[in-house]
């Protein structure tokens, strides 16, 4: 099975972590070290356009990008790059914007996920990589499966992205409240919490896909099976299955008690973030692309210093363990193939993903864990969060892959995708939710 290949390469390199925490002696590569799928080109002036989902430049993934992105300027003088940033949402639509005038950026931000790689592939909008350029990255086993289709390669990934629960050490002990591993544990801390004004798990309900992803490890938690949802809906069969109907009455039980702010159906990523990172939140509900919040000096220290994380909590006499993951490559680049200058943006590409640059940042920055391997990288200093993030990876059994609405198409990912914000608000109940996604479902099979 794909997962287990995948999860089974990642615990070889995570559990280093523990080894090197004793004092870690491996050479690393330099800053200035070339790469072999670093092409030369011609040192004539270029202009590229960029286009990047993430705004905030002084932190997390922005910093990163930002940090490869400068050492590539000063080690191109000739090159000029134009950027542009958008927040998640409005990104994809203006990357929509940009496929259907037919002029797209020299090198994007891309999800690799049928729903929304496919239109990329279908316009013949990025170009074919070749994976023979990449054998010296280390990216682990399974890492561009996302971005590949029908044997070609269409982009490269950025992230090893798993689901799990922020949570503000300080904020539960101050309130006597363990660390919560059950569902009915955290629907008693909610009620500690409301009392001190404080919201038990902030939720980007808004966004639609992070609650989304809150059903589908609720699914794999009631049956154990983190392929059960995967197959259901890809198969158009999730009505009548008494499993996933229990893990979305799961969820509005959650919803009904209170364990998400009241505005969590209305709150963008953004919102929902900056709850937690005032304080104003016990917990966080998001993936492991949000490490490098225990090293943002823009947090306040009092906040920062207690961030820790924890595994999405079981349900009390289900058959699923903590151990079962929500996990996936998601974001990562493309380059346009009708570029002017594709021999300058593929160069560009794997500038930023190099491991010297992306890898080695990614890991000592305290910002994202890559979905290359990193161990020569460790520096026997990792912080907690980074320790509780690589924990969390060791010890997981299974993964369930991609989240459920990019099983697709964009209209099934749209239509599911709105369908989930219905249900967040509690508009549909569970047999409306799974008639309808079936519905959906088969539309995208032709069936």
């Amino acid at each position: 099975m794909k997962a287990k290949r995948i999860l089974a390469t990642i615990t070889a390199i995570t559990l280093m972590v523990t080894i090197t925490a004793c004092g870690n002696t491996t050479k690393t590569p330099t800053d200035t070290q070339s790469t072999a799928a670093e092409t030369s080109v011609t040192s004539k002036a270029v202009t590229l356009k960029m286009f990047s989902n993430v705004p905030d430049r002084t932190t997390g993934l922005g910093l990163l990008e930002e940090t490869n992105l400068i050492s590539f300027k000063a080690a191109n003088p000739n090159v000029t790059i134009e950027t542009e940033f958008l927040q998640d949402e409005p990104y994809k639509m203006k990357l929509q914007t940009y496929m259907q005038s037919g002029n797209m950026p020299d090198l994007w931000m891309q999800w690799g996920s049928p729903a929304l790689l496919g239109p990329i592939v279908n316009g013949n909008y990025a170009v074919v990589l070749n994976p023979d350029d990449y054998k010296d990255y280390n990216f682990v086993a399974g890492a561009l499966d996302g971005f590949t289709v029908d044997g070609k390669l269409y982009g490269l990934p950025k992230n090893a992205d798993f689901w799990l629960m922020y949570y503000n050490e300080k904020i539960l002990a101050d309130n006597g409240i363990e660390i919560p591993k059950t569902t009915d544990d955290y629907i008693a801390a909610a009620a500690k919490l409301k009392a001190k004004g404080i919201a038990c798990v902030s939720l980007a309900g808004k966004d639609k896909w992070p609650t989304g992803l809150i059903l589908q490890n609720l699914i794999v938690r009631q049956t154990g099976d983190p392929l059960v949802f995967t197959n259901a809906v890809k198969t158009g069969t999730t009505s009548g299955n008494a499993d996933i109907d229990a893990a979305i009455i799961e969820l509005i039980r959650l919803i009904d008690n209170g364990v998400f702010q009241p505005s969590y159906n209305a709150d963008d990523y953004g919102t929902a973030k900056n709850l937690f990172i005032q304080g104003k939140a016990a917990m966080f509900v998001m993936g492991s692309w949000e490490m490098g919040m225990a090293a943002d000096q823009t947090i306040p220290e009092e906040v920062r210093s207690h961030i820790r994380a924890t595994k999405f909590p079981v349900i009390k006499g289900a058959k699923g363990t903590e151990n079962d993951i929500a996990m996936w490559y998601g974001g990562g680049y493309s380059v346009s193939d009708k570029s002017a200058v594709k021999d300058t943006a593929i160069k560009l590409l794997n500038h930023l993903l190099s491991p010297e640059n992306y890898a080695k940042n990614a890991w000592q920055k305290q910002i994202v864990i890559p979905p290359m391997k990193y161990d020569q990288y460790l520096t026997g200093s990792e912080n907690a969060l980074q320790k509780d993030l690589t924990k969390i990876m060791t010890e997981a059994t299974a993964s369930t892959g991609d989240e459920y609405s990019n099983y697709f198409n964009p209209s099934f990912k749209n239509d599911s995708e709105n369908l989930m914000l219905e249900l967040g608000g509690k508009l549909v109940d569970s047999k409306e939710f799974t008639k309808r996604l079936d519905a959906y479902a088969k539309e995208a099979i032709g069936k």
